[in-house]
């Protein structure tokens, strides 16, 4: 037991010291200022905001994959976007769906500070091989098996020949064996990408589809399907559109 605590906290100080390295001591403070935001936004949520109004939410939208601008800082238990997540939260019973009050929109990042985005474009834009990305070498310094992350570069590459040949295509119109499904609020959704729109109608994903939303955004494909679960209640209707 104390073993795997040992090695818990010495992933925690490698994880500080990589990001350090990579992103600099400004990144690591303003990521200590959005974990203290992140928790006053779940505070809010809980004690300020007695019932969350649902608006017919979710509901699956076509949104230009550029509009995803940001990507939400919470970790998928603290704002759970589907019961898996809620389930494995030690704030939640179910899903955070409808409309609340709060900073929560706040607690974010820009899309294409992303690792996911920068790997996806040294591989289109850049040209590069996996090998020479940032995101492949943090993967082998964090300890991963250099063949296992290799064949999750393969199904990458395979995902952006495919987009680049059939075009986009939602979860519906692809083979039954090949999609996927989870559930939200015990409700079935197509593993489409989980987004919230924040109070000036930005668009802010909570989870699933990173790297599909990249490769459709450098490959400019006009449309994606993703699943709206929440909004902010200072939302104006004129800026949904």
């Amino acid at each position: 037991m104390e073993f795997n605590k040992y090695n818990k906290e010495m992933g925690y100080v490698k994880k500080l010291y990589l990001h350090t390295k990579y992103r600099g001591i400004r990144y690591i403070l303003k990521r200590i200022c959005l974990f203290i935001l992140q928790y006053l936004s779940i505070g809010y949520i809980i004690l300020i905001h007695e019932k969350n109004d649902e608006k017919n939410l979710p509901k699956i939208e076509y949104v230009d994959p550029n509009r995803i601008e940001y990507f939400s800082t919470f970790s998928q238990t603290s704002f759970p976007s589907k019961d898996k997540f809620a389930k494995r939260s030690k704030f939640w019973n179910s899903p955070i769906v409808g409309e609340f009050g709060g900073p929560w929109d706040m607690c974010r990042h820009k899309y294409d500070s992303s690792p996911t985005y920068q790997a996806i474009y040294d591989r289109i834009i850049g040209n590069k091989n996996w090998e020479d990305t940032e995101r492949y070498q943090r993967k082998i310094l964090n300890g991963e098996e250099n063949y296992a992350v290799k064949s999750k570069m393969r199904k990458y590459d395979d995902l952006i020949q495919s987009i680049k040949k059939n075009g986009y295509k939602s979860q519906s119109e692809i083979p039954v064996d090949d999609s996927e499904s989870f559930t939200i609020c015990e409700c079935e959704y197509p593993d489409e990408p989980r987004v919230a729109i924040g109070r000036n109608g930005e668009i802010i994903r909570l989870g699933g589809g990173g790297h599909r939303i990249s490769i459709a955004k450098l490959l400019n494909i006009e449309k994606i399907p993703v699943i709206v679960v929440a909004r902010h209640n200072k939302l104006r209707d004129s800026e949904l559109n």
